[in-house]
């Protein structure tokens, strides 16, 4: 007899440390519930269907999203608040979502930002987490909540849909100790666990970490990121984040590195590459460095593997390269960038974003050189803590079935 296991997040391939945590989380309770059947909760689920190969709806519980609209007349978008609109559409959705979890032996919030209102308020995902986990209370479905972290969540709706949902989950296992204390002064007074990033739990690389052939020139890996991406308070410091950025490629290259540009989402984050590559010497086009092609979680860590370092500001685009074994410098604009950085012993290679000028940069990458081997021994030793700690918590959501 199957068992139908519901994956609810903001999940989509063109961001990989999306489609990482997903993997992970298949792999591991595909291995734990041979007789599992998985189900997409999430944005977009044609995209879903494609990339992982599972049966996929939206969170309304409608298998695609085309007529998805919300079908209001101009007239009655300019007389009715968007919030009262927006929770009109969340009660109009409440049959089809009970249908979908009362088909549901386990529903699993899987991983990435999703204590979060950044994306269209409080009332958006904050409010679609609150329905799903009651709901699935409701017909007696436990709710192991993985990896979730915190972005943003400012007003007072946001924190008691979220605080709400947590109450609901059986498992409530937080990608960081910032999340775990934010979510107790929000008013969660339930058990919590602090665990490493699920994305930490894909299979091992069949190839030793650090253990890859160098060509003679040394490679340095840069991945950027998207102003977009970034708080209202960092929209100034982006530009000076990109020429402080090309500045110190310029060093790279005149000291004989060969730069591999790189992308975890490609879509928000190449035209930051083009704009770097064009601040780069012109009569080098193509020879010193490269745009690598990464659609793939498996493209992407490939990129990274073998090169002496990586640069960059995404947390999941520093996690695959960390997993081959790769020394990473952070240019952190968010907390969840630092915190990886604390939490895997590298906070000294950290640079703030605001500050990202070519001579911090410089030095960081002059003393990950220094330091290579060594750096490469912690990660090592970090990768094994973390894939141990999630197959503890892996069991645990397991036996939630069981029982």
């Amino acid at each position: 007899m199957s068992t139908r296991v519901g994956l609810l997040g903001l999940y989509a391939s063109r961001n990989l440390g999306d489609a990482a945590i997903q993997l992970a989380v298949i792999d591991n309770l595909s291995r734990r519930l041979p007789q599992a059947e998985f189900l997409g909760i999430c944005p977009d689920p044609d995209d879903t269907r494609q990339t992982f190969g599972i049966d996929s709806v939206d969170f309304a519980g409608r298998p695609g999203t085309e007529g998805g609209g919300s079908g209001e007349s101009g007239l009655m978008s300019r007389i009715v608040p968007w919030r009262i609109r927006t929770a009109a559409r969340r009660v109009a959705e409440l049959p089809g979502v009970r249908r979908c979890v009362a088909g549901l032996d386990l529903l699993v919030l899987s991983g990435g930002g999703q204590l979060d209102e950044f994306w269209g308020g409080a009332w958006n995902h904050p409010l679609q987490l609150a329905v799903w986990t009651r709901l699935a209370r409701l017909h007696r479905v436990p709710v192991a909540a993985l990896g979730l972290g915190m972005d943003m969540l400012e007003t007072r709706a946001g924190r008691r849909f979220c605080v709400s949902a947590m109450r609901a989950s059986n498992i409530r296992a937080f990608r960081d100790s910032g999340t775990a204390a934010a979510m107790e002064r929000f008013g969660l007074r339930a058990p919590i666990d602090v665990i490493p990033d699920l994305a930490f739990g894909l299979p091992t690389p069949s190839r030793a970490l650090g253990s890859e052939p160098r060509g003679r020139a040394p490679v340095i890996a840069v991945a950027t990121i998207s102003g977009k991406a970034l708080s209202a308070q960092l929209a100034d410091a982006h530009e000076r984040y990109v020429v402080g950025l090309a500045s110190a490629c310029r060093r790279w290259l005149e000291e004989g590195a060969f730069l591999r540009f790189v992308c975890s989402q490609p879509a928000m984050d190449l035209p930051v590459v083009e704009r770097v590559v064009s601040l780069l010497p012109r009569a080098q086009d193509g020879a010193r460095w490269q745009i690598a092609e990464t659609p793939t979680v498996a493209s992407y860590m490939e990129a990274a593997r073998g090169a002496e370092l990586l640069i960059g500001s995404r947390l999941h685009g520093l996690i695959l390269a960390l997993l081959v074994g790769c020394p990473v410098i952070a240019i952190a604009g968010n907390r969840k960038v630092e915190q990886l950085m604390r939490d895997v012993d590298l906070a000294d290679f950290t640079v703030g974003l605001d500050a990202a000028a070519a001579s911090a940069l410089a030095a960081a990458a002059d003393r990950v050189r220094r330091e290579r081997n060594s750096l490469i021994d912690g990660i090592r030793r970090y990768n094994t803590r973390a894939r141990t700690a999630l197959e503890s918590i892996f069991d645990r959501v397991g036996a939630l079935v069981a029982d």
